[in-house]
């Protein structure tokens, strides 16, 4: 009785297995297909193999592989140690499912999940069909995880660039690497199973990579989004151009501001890393997206800072305050002057990352603001 009994899964699984030994050397002794048959086919072979409760003992697998999974992806993304393999002995199975090769916890959670399912003292060839469906259930709630994620689940700005970078990167090494390696495993483990069968299994798979690769749009967008952020936070000094230059009498200045080096600070962190596997083209499209967001944002600082400038010097013209010799700078002036410097010195933080300043549209409008006279931007526009 107890060695039917699915009450010990690693138990269960030692017997289960011990019996199709037996019963595979027990068919050896039959001459002819006919007579093998006829064993299999006999009503005590039935009798003998129905007492092994296999839905019993896959719950408690799926109990045992999900539970430490889900245990995880209840946690913030976080990046994985430098390795966390097992070494329980499985080291061809694991040159297949390796889950060093990937940044976060939660995806070598994954990885780990998937390898357990097709794991010597786990899986048995009866399940094979509903371990192929836990695999696929496991990658679809990695995917629902990611998408909670960016969507707003991982609300710190840290932990949120985190989880989209790494997730980002680890999805494109499993798009290309996972679905061989199942496919390779299915074979290794069920090499009984027809052509048909296993076409199919392929199929089931590369549907499943269909939702891993509808990730990746929103995967950049969320990057963009969290590192244009970053660098409009980076933009807000600005602001405080008017107040050094205001009433102070100080001199026209000479070279740019201290904050225009640290606007594209975390866009260069992010583009310089070499931890993860973005592709080149997927990062150079969130650079270029990220610079024109900054740019946009700058411009429009620039121009509501030197209207407030203009506005105000314009007020005290009027209210005779302020006057001085006509040869010397108007604080408006030394405002524009210092902006324009310091968009002169972000062109150059532009070209460091490869680009050029007629790739980012908005860069000629924040170059035309900044390069008007006082004159310029008094001037009524006039149409044909």
């Amino acid at each position: 009785g107890l060695v039917f009994s699915p009450g010990i899964a690693s138990v269960f699984h030692q017997a289960f297995v011990a019996a199709n030994r037996l019963f595979e050397h027990v068919e050896k002794h039959c001459d002819d297909e006919g007579s093998r048959n006829a064993l299999r086919n006999h009503i005590s072979t039935r009798d003998f193999w129905k007492r092994w409760n296999l839905p019993v003992y896959y719950q408690l697998r799926f109990q045992e592989i999900t539970s430490s999974y889900g245990a995880t992806l209840d946690g913030p993304p976080e990046l994985a140690s430098q390795s966390s393999e097992p070494g329980n002995g499985s080291e061809k199975l694991y040159q297949l499912l390796s889950s060093d090769v990937y940044l976060l916890t939660a995806t070598r959670s994954m990885i780990v999940a998937i390898r357990r399912c097709w794991d010597t003292d786990v899986f048995l060839s009866p399940l094979a069909h509903r371990l192929l469906r836990l695999t696929l259930q496991v990658i679809a709630r990695y995917e629902t995880w990611v998408r909670e994620g960016i969507g707003g689940g991982w609300t710190d700005k840290k932990v949120h660039l985190t989880g989209a970078v790494g997730s980002c990167s680890d999805l494109e090494l499993v798009r290309s690497r996972l679905p061989a390696e199942i496919a390779s495993l299915m074979r290794i483990r069920s090499p009984t199973l027809s052509s048909d069968v296993l076409s199919s299994i392929d199929s089931a798979i590369a549907d499943s990579m269909k939702g891993v690769g509808e990730l990746f749009g929103p995967l950049s967008d969320a990057m963009v989004d969290n590192l244009s952020g970053s660098c409009i936070e980076a933009l807000q000094p600005l602001r405080g151009i008017m107040a050094i230059y205001r009433g102070m009498k100080k001199p026209a200045p000479s070279t740019h501001s201290r904050y225009v080096p640290n606007i594209l600070r975390s866009l260069r962190s992010f583009s310089s890393d070499k931890s993860h596997q973005i592709s080149e083209a997927t990062k150079n499209s969130i650079v270029q997206r990220v610079i024109e967001n900054a740019t946009e944002k700058y411009c429009t600082m620039a121009t509501d800072l030197l209207s407030s400038a203009r506005k105000a010097e314009e007020t005290l013209k009027r209210l005779n305050i302020g006057r001085g010799a006509a040869t010397t700078s108007s604080d408006s002036d030394k405002i524009c002057m210092q902006l324009f410097l310091d968009a002169t010195k972000f062109a150059t933080e532009i070209e460091s990352f490869g680009l050029t300043t007629d790739s980012i549209p908005s860069y000629a409008e924040l170059h035309k603001v900044v390069s008007e006279t006082p004159e310029d931007a008094s001037q009524p526009s006039t149409t044909e």
